[in-house]
């Protein structure tokens, strides 16, 4: 009972601590499209593509719950061992 009282104790903590430090995230894959958008206004073939490269931003967007999420589970079990 301890221990369930203390894990849960723990879990609160880190829900907190992602809460106040304002969390943020950007996939491998959102830099690398960040970076292709940004060579492409450079070599000025942006234009020519920008409908293709936002409709791709919006595709590969990621959902920041689910990364919450999964570094949340990460906890609980490294907490868990």
């Amino acid at each position: 009972e301890i221990q369930n009282w203390e894990f849960k104790q723990e879990i609160e903590k880190f829900k907190q601590e992602l809460l106040n430090d304002n969390f943020t995230y950007e996939t491998g894959t959102e830099k690398e499209l960040k970076q292709l958008i940004a060579t492409a206004k450079k070599e000025k073939y942006f234009d020519l593509a920008e409908e293709n490269l936002k409709a791709l931003e919006e595709k590969l967007a990621h959902d920041p719950g689910i990364v919450l999420r999964l570094i949340f589970i990460e906890k609980l079990i490294l907490i868990r061992k």
